[in-house]
């Protein structure tokens, strides 16, 4: 992380000296499920008598680093414990509320015709991937995606199945929820087909939306290749 400081107060006394730094710029502290928070000051007290260094900044790190799969704190040196509280580090409830979101699509198309374009683990048919590439073959590949915003995201084929259309991955980089899992299937309606894509994670309620908006989008972009729903 780098990060512009201006120093705001610096005293000496006995050999001590504490200085107090206020970030003026540059500075996103992000956790490993890319919450981006803020650092508004530190502070710094260094003993060159007894060779001692203490700054609060050290316990906001560790704060953040115990809470980075739970809740994500923000604000200056007060961040590292909860407001009202004392207790040092803070450690936030853990999110075990596993989440599920759910889309599918009507097709005008077979199913076979569908399977043949999404059922392609490396396929590069979401609007929403720049490029997509596939290291490995069968279960157990890893797809690497690029996505439109510069974002990377690497998931694993967990499981396949070609006659039922259908298979199973998991997200093991990248994505901003944890433990992700998902499922793609096409299974056949009337002359067409229904599109299904399911995923499931533990994540904060605005990983939601994103989920939801993803799915939908690559769903709907189906409608144009394959038709929408016969009538």
């Amino acid at each position: 992380m780098k990060s512009k400081a201006m120093t705001r107060d610096v005293e000496s006394i006995d050999g001590i000296i504490t200085a107090t730094y206020d970030v003026i710029g540059s500075t996103s502290p992000t956790d490993f499920n890319g919450h981006v928070g803020t650092l508004n000051s530190a502070t710094l007290n260094a003993n060159f008598t007894n060779r001692t260094v203490d700054a609060n900044v050290f316990d906001i790190l560790l704060t953040w680093l115990v809470n980075h799969d739970r809740e994500f704190l923000q604000g200056g040196a007060t961040g590292a414990t909860k407001p009202g509280l004392k207790v040092f580090p803070y450690f936030a409830t853990p999110n075990r509320e596993l989440q599920t979101v759910a889309e599918s699509v009507e097709l005008a198309a077979p199913p076979d015709a569908v399977w043949s374009l999404i059922g392609q683990f490396g396929g590069d048919w979401h609007p929403m991937a720049a490029s997509v590439s596939v290291i490995g073959t069968g279960v157990g590949q890893l797809r690497k995606i690029e996505m439109l915003d510069g974002k990377e995201i690497v998931e694993r084929l967990d499981a396949i199945d070609n006659a039922k259309r259908f298979f199973r991955y998991t997200s093991i980089a990248g994505s901003s929820a944890s433990r992700f899992t998902g499922t793609l299937e096409v299974t056949p309606k009337g002359s067409g087909s229904v599109a299904d894509w399911r995923v499931q994670f533990l994540g904060p309620a605005g990983v939601r939306g994103m989920m939801s908006s993803l799915l939908k989008t690559g769903l709907d972009s189906l409608k144009s290749r394959f038709g929408g729903e016969k009538q």
